[in-house]
């Protein structure tokens, strides 16, 4: 019984967070305050194939170089994956939108004959509204509502039913549920890839004594360095996507998470991921170390918070005025 209700109440809070959050819909997630549609859909295509590239590369050339699966266990490795899952589902979903966009327009838009053989935009009417638990979907007459005069002796032709577009798509669950996860990458490694930038060049790139190779130079500044160059693109400029304090616990889930991991391959490969790991230091070295990087974690957290809340309301204000300026220079 109790089993029972814990999953009701778990499918009630999935099913309210999925369908009738506000926050979570497309325009929050697939547009920028400056950047058109289209745009963005491309930058974010193409950063998810150099991201891919990058890791595709150093798993590669791991495995050649004998270092086997344990490249996967590394803090980086995971991380880059989470931004290559990031700007792959940004990028699906505002490709969707975009096109999804793109063709409602299109059919919204109808052409009739006129007398002079121009051709004139036809307001639609709305004649339909289908709406349920998960959805609402508004139907509209694309056809035209004017009637053409017949002249005597002509049969009268019987009008075709009229042409039903949807105006609202539905709220689908794969749609939701990508949103959700973009959404979760978005507030996770916005967070993690500037730890992971400051962790390595201030405590491990010393200690490993730099690059051996072109291609490790190529590799490590793209996994260390330019990861939080792509996060602080898409924060300043790109998403729009919110940030919600109380999801900390979500970093501070995946941190403990990546805790066990790293015990998990010592106990089954005796492999250490990172030096201060190792058991001999677990009285005190380790302990410190978790701390710092909470601390540090948490210091971002908030900032970036900060950075969010700012940008929400003064990017708004800017961007009309940047579209404002824009429209005034190109109709004079």
């Amino acid at each position: 019984m109790v089993v029972r209700r814990v999953c009701e109440w778990a499918k009630h809070q999935a099913n309210s967070f999925l369908f009738d959050n506000p926050v979570l819909a497309d325009p929050v997630f697939t547009t920028s305050y400056f950047v058109p549609q289209p745009v963005l859909c491309l930058v974010r295509l193409v950063v998810f194939a150099y991201c891919l590239g990058v890791l595709v590369t150093n798993m590669v050339i791991n495995i050649v170089h004998g270092a086997g699966w344990n490249w996967a266990a590394y803090f980086t490795t995971l991380t880059y994956v989470g931004i290559t899952m990031y700007f792959g589902f940004a990028a699906y979903n505002t490709t969707r939108a975009c096109v999804l966009k793109q063709l409602v327009a299109r059919e919204m838009v109808c052409r009739v004959d006129v007398p002079d053989s121009s051709q004139a935009i036809v307001a639609p009417e709305i004649v339909s509204v289908a709406t349920s638990r998960h959805s609402s979907v508004i139907y509209v007459n694309a056809q035209s509502s004017t009637e053409e005069k017949l002249t005597d002796g002509e049969d009268q032709v019987a009008p075709e039913p009229p042409l039903l577009v949807p105006l609202l798509p539905a709220k689908k669950l794969t749609r939701q549920l990508c949103l959700a996860t973009q959404w979760l990458l978005y507030e996770s490694f916005v967070c993690f890839a500037p730890l992971v930038t400051i962790v390595y060049w201030a405590l491990l790139y010393p200690m490993s004594g730099g690059f051996a190779a072109l291609d490790d130079v190529w590799m490590g500044v793209s996994m260390h360095a330019v990861n939080t160059i792509l996060m602080a693109l898409e924060v300043l400029v790109f998403a729009r996507s919110p940030m919600v304090l109380g999801h900390i616990n979500f970093l501070l889930t995946a941190m403990t998470l990546y805790l066990g991991l790293v015990y998990f391959m010592v106990l089954v490969y005796g492999f250490y991921v990172y030096p201060f790991f190792e058991a001999r230091y677990f009285s005190g070295y380790i302990a410190i170390v978790c701390l710092l990087v909470v601390n540090i974690v948490g210091i971002i957290w908030v900032a970036l918070f900060m950075v969010h809340y700012w940008r929400d309301r003064a990017f708004p204000k800017w961007s009309a005025a940047v579209r404002g300026r824009l429209w005034s220079t190109s109709s004079v």
